[in-house]
């Protein structure tokens, strides 16, 4: 289930990308958050320090801003679409940046995203998620 907050990004992800079609006089593509071709896990690495690894520090382990995303109680639970999604829209609701334009001289295209997918999902293992370590607050 989406917030509101995430909901709000994506409408004004698509909204720029309509006003950017009406501009070339082109119809939407409403493909914006499907990936065109398979992405390159190797090229996704790199992707990932340039984008990523800021806030999730190195190899996707967590860092001061923002935890694991290679977990694998994470990533067995998410698709590669969603991942996809949250890449390209953020996490506004954990304060995570809109990838689009989180480094100005270079926003996060199709095919980089594609990249960093690939990359995330070479990460999961062949069974089971890991169990979560130490426990929850508020439960005994």
């Amino acid at each position: 289930m989406l917030t509101q907050q995430q909901v709000d990004a994506i409408r004004r992800r698509n909204a720029r990308a309509v006003g950017k079609a009406r501009g070339r006089r082109r119809r939407p593509h409403a493909t914006l958050f499907r990936a065109g071709e398979e992405g390159d896990r190797k090229r996704g690495a790199a992707v990932y320090e340039t984008y990523c690894a800021s806030c999730h520090g190195a190899g996707g382990r967590g860092g001061e801003k923002a935890g694991s995303i290679v977990a694998g109680s994470f990533l067995a639970l998410v698709s590669n679409q969603s991942l996809r999604t949250m890449v390209i829209v953020g996490r506004p609701d954990l304060g995570a940046p809109d990838f689009s334009g989180n480094l100005p001289d270079a926003p996060c295209r199709r095919t980089k995203s594609s990249d960093v997918v690939a990359w995330l999902s070479a990460q999961r293992t062949q069974g089971r998620g890991a169990a979560i370590s130490g426990r929850l607050p508020g439960r005994e």
